[in-house]
């Protein structure tokens, strides 16, 4: 690809070749208690991060959950992190450590739009959504709701997302797209 080129022309690395320390913490954290990340301290986060010695930390944009980490005008944040911009807080911390933070972007699994917009559910040759076939390993079971990329209206909201995101953190130069395979 181009973008390989380029790297190779000008000796660098893209960020996997070169950290080998990584983490990520599960975020897929329900709203049903309101103390749910009430106390989440970024703090806190990053001085585990640093006595691990990582070197990239991924970041949740957003979850399966469908709520995201960030104040967020065209989606919906968590309610325990009551009006406070953890991933910001993040990026910004981990810029300082000298901790190459990647951001984490969930496609497809949204139980928020899943609960919202049956009209762009996937659903099977029988009809049957996500959380209603017997066998959805591969959509994680019933615990997620899966949207289609194929509905335009979701697309339409995921790039809106996306572009938010983009252009409220300008460091950030590689999110992770997460969707079923």
């Amino acid at each position: 690809s181009a973008a390989s080129d380029v790297y190779k022309r000008q000796g660098m690395k893209r960020w996997y070749e070169q950290n080998y320390r990584r983490n990520l913490i599960d975020m897929h954290v329900e709203e049903w208690d309101a103390r749910f990340l009430s106390r989440l301290d970024p703090d806190q986060y990053l001085e585990a991060l640093q006595r691990a010695g990582v070197q990239t930390a991924m970041l949740y944009a957003n979850s399966h959950v469908g709520v995201c980490y960030w104040p967020t005008e065209h989606g919906r944040q968590h309610a325990g992190l009551q009006g406070r911009d953890f991933l910001g807080q993040m990026l910004e911390r981990c810029r300082a450590a000298g901790i190459s933070a990647v951001v984490y972007f969930t496609l497809v699994y949204d139980n928020a739009c899943y609960a919202r917009h049956p009209q762009w559910r996937n659903v099977n040759e029988y009809g049957k959504n996500t959380r209603q076939q017997e066998d959805s390993a591969l959509f994680l079971g019933p615990r997620y709701g899966t949207v289609c990329v194929n509905s335009k209206d979701y697309r339409a909201y995921a790039k809106t997302l996306l572009a938010e995101l983009m252009e409220r953190y300008d460091s950030v130069s590689y999110t992770h797209l997460r969707a079923h395979e």
